[in-house]
């Protein structure tokens, strides 16, 4: 006999733009309700998928460019991906060395925060989708 663990799943496809930044946050916040979570980990989360959101926006995605946030949530851990769904038609760009020194920031905080993290790239050596875990640690009571 085997004990297996339940595990949701939410799927987010929105355009990759800052203003929808918040709105991935909020889906979280509503997810993490459904399991004991410390409130330092869940604020340490929503730091990660802004980052991770914000990084791959900032790769010189087009306008028309979209973003698919995948969430998984089990009783012990939270699982996020963040890709970036028309990659084919990202466009190549000179980033200047501000939004690289962001782009370094962004991704040191995220590896920081998170416990697993993993990267894609694209053809051109950009990354196109980073996914990141947290094991959780239950509230006191």
């Amino acid at each position: 006999m085997s004990a297996q663990a339940e595990t949701s799943a939410l799927r987010l496809t929105l355009p990759a733009r800052p203003e929808h930044l918040m709105f991935t946050r909020l889906v979280l916040t509503g997810l993490s309700r459904s399991v004991e979570i410390e409130p330092e980990a869940l604020a340490d989360l929503k730091l990660a998928v802004s980052e991770a959101c914000s990084y791959l926006i900032r790769t010189g995605a087009p306008k028309e460019a979209r973003l698919a946030i995948s969430y998984e949530l089990a009783s012990e851990e939270i699982g996020v991906e963040v890709a970036l769904d028309s990659v084919r038609d990202l466009e190549p760009g000179a980033a200047d060395q501000q939004e690289a020194d962001e782009d370094d920031l962004g991704l040191a905080i995220i590896h920081a925060l998170a416990d697993e993290v993993e990267m894609a790239t694209d053809k051109a050596g950009r990354v196109s989708r980073l996914s990141f875990r947290k094991r959780l640690v239950p509230a006191a009571a």
